[in-house]
């Protein structure tokens, strides 16, 4: 049987770095909106994502590949220096097709650093949801559902899409229930959640609506040896 283990902070997900990880598929879910935009950037045709900590870093970066886009956030704006923010309705084709993208957020990107010693690396979203359980299945390893969080902060609508991984799995898990007991009303959950809420404040009602798209792309971005992140 498929042994999935969710870890649900950004706290526990730190401590990962402690384990052995090399047998694992790790999943990185960042709904709000790291995990989206890493998705959409790449069916709209970017060429690859590097996920990186700081912004420090993803601005070292920029200047020594001045032809790659530097793109994130803090405190859910993008910091200065950025080519763009973190929504992925920026990432259009006219705006990243055929470029690399250098990669930063409060969480999102944190996660996939903390996890890059597992066997294989991914990013799941409501967006590639089936593409992505289609692909844990396949793989049939021991597998960890990182939900990524807000802050230092559990967030629900991660721990609602692992929920909904495990359940689209079939597997007996007591997560299972998160998604069993949301899903009649599913986008005015998601939508109430903190993230939810902060994403309304800025007025960004329309990144929401976007991220709880189910299956609007069918592609799966791996996290490769080199630090990029393909389909």
């Amino acid at each position: 049987m498929l042994q999935v283990e969710v870890v649900y902070t950004p706290q526990a997900i730190a401590r990962l770095a402690e384990r052995d990880l090399s047998s694992h598929l790790a999943v990185a879910i960042d709904v709000f909106r790291a995990t989206s935009t890493v998705v959409t950037g790449l069916a709209s045709g970017a060429t690859a994502f590097f996920p990186i900590a700081t912004v420090e870093e993803g601005l070292a970066f920029k200047q020594q590949q001045p032809d790659a886009l530097l793109a994130g956030e803090r405190k859910g704006e993008p910091p200065a220096g950025f080519d763009l923010g973190n929504s992925p309705r920026e990432f259009t084709p006219e705006r990243v097709r055929g470029r690399r993208i250098f990669h930063t957020t409060t969480n999102g990107t944190q996660a996939l650093v903390a996890v890059r010693g597992a066997r294989q690396v991914i990013t799941a979203a409501w967006l590639n949801l089936s593409a992505a359980v289609n692909f844990i299945r396949e793989q049939n390893r021991p597998t960890l559902l990182l939900c990524a969080g807000t802050g230092r902060a559990f967030a629900l609508e991660d721990a609602t899409l692992a929920s909904a991984i495990i359940d689209a799995l079939d597997i007996e898990h007591p997560a299972r229930s998160i998604y069993r007991s949301i899903v009649p009303r599913l986008p005015d959950v998601l939508s109430e959640t903190r993230n939810g809420r902060n994403l309304q404040k800025a007025n960004r009602v329309g990144d929401i609506e976007f991220c709880i798209q189910r299956d609007k792309f069918d592609l799966v971005p791996k996290l490769g040896a080199d630090g990029w992140i393909t389909v």
